[in-house]
């Protein structure tokens, strides 16, 4: 990874902890936002819009038919990123959060 990339990286976590995030969850957010910048390895990230996390989404998320929390905690790692790094910020009518089935055993 480039050291821009890793500069990147170190941003959001150093922002997470300052908000009292678990490691868990720094963990999680490092780990999709890992993931989205290798499928857009060869792009100028600063550059990318709603339409290229929505195509991301569709190829990574929703043809896998993942849960509902899983597709929330990408999107919203995402929308971190770049609002940590870029001041960036997306429509949500665009990159909404879904709604989860709640399924209670008791």
């Amino acid at each position: 990874m480039p050291n821009e990339r890793k500069e990147l990286f170190q941003k959001v976590i150093d922002t997470l902890r300052i908000g009292g995030r678990s490691e868990k969850t720094i963990s999680n957010y490092v780990h999709a936002i890992y993931r989205f910048l290798e499928y857009f390895q060869d792009k100028d990230i600063s550059t990318l819009d709603e339409d290229d996390i929505i195509e991301y989404i569709k190829y990574q998320y929703l043809s896998k038919s993942c849960s509902g929390s899983t597709y929330n905690m990408n999107v919203s790692a995402i929308k971190y990123f770049y609002i940590v790094n870029f001041n960036k910020e997306f429509n949500n009518k665009l990159l909404p959060r879904t709604k989860l089935t709640k399924n209670y055993h008791q």
